[in-house]
């Protein structure tokens, strides 16, 4: 049983599609590792603060990167976007 809950937004699920299946199945695998098993999704993360959207969350992953919402009340990570690095 995971410590964080993880899910995906539709522009998240559409950046997946782009990528090769390969390449997603990948990015899925180390979301699962790197947030979803800590203790704290903080510690793998690289926080990102802009006066105009507050604050997100950049995970670097195997090619390329995800930026994620984290809601710390409901323990859950929201995978918003994913790009290649």
């Amino acid at each position: 049983m995971s410590a964080w809950h993880l899910r995906y937004h539709e522009n998240a699920v559409n950046d997946l599609r782009l990528l090769g299946r390969r390449e997603a199945h990948d990015v899925l695998a180390a979301m699962m590792e790197r947030v979803s098993r800590h203790t704290s999704p903080h510690e793998t993360g690289e926080l990102l603060i802009s006066e105009d959207f507050g604050a997100f969350w950049r995970y670097p992953l195997p090619g390329c990167n995800a930026l994620c919402d984290i809601d710390r009340d409901a323990r859950c990570v929201t995978v918003l976007h994913v790009a290649p690095a």
